[in-house]
């Protein structure tokens, strides 16, 4: 272990580039929700600190879907796609097909037929990743229609 990745000096310039540190991450308030949360969850992402990421997001998530003048559509869009990304990036790729399967779902009616497309296309890429072939090509074909 290099001494270098604990000395402040290290931990400074990281907080000055914007990317949280190790430390940083087990001090992130465990209440953050909405918009707070999704800019924590950049920052770990930016970092390539999924697993954290991944915690904001969802907790970003649910503060948009529990807002009492109902969820904005868009950002559950933006906040599922970054959840399916961390998913993808930790190598979660079953639970990432199934959180994308589930948003694609839920969000059909209420948002622009090229964003599910994208959606679709994300979709098919897990698929064919994972070696289903057969799903790939219907999800991919769903996402060209669108």
């Amino acid at each position: 272990m290099d001494d270098r990745e604990h000395s402040p000096n290290v931990a400074k310039k990281s907080r000055r580039a914007g990317v949280p540190d190790a430390a940083a991450a087990e001090n992130a308030p465990a209440e953050a929700t909405g918009p707070k949360a999704q800019e924590l969850g950049d920052l770990y992402f930016a970092a390539e600190n999924f697993g954290a990421a991944l915690e904001c997001y969802r907790r970003a998530l649910e503060g948009e879907a529990a807002r009492p003048e109902g969820p904005n559509r868009e950002a559950m869009l933006r906040l599922g796609t970054q959840i399916v990304e961390c998913l993808r990036h930790r190598g979660d790729v079953d639970e990432a097909v199934d959180t994308l399967r589930d948003l694609h779902h839920r969000l059909r009616p209420h948002v622009q037929k090229e964003q599910i497309g994208r959606l679709a296309l994300s979709l098919a890429v897990l698929h064919y990743e994972r070696g289903r072939y057969r799903p790939a090509h219907r999800a991919a074909m769903l996402a060209y229609r669108l």
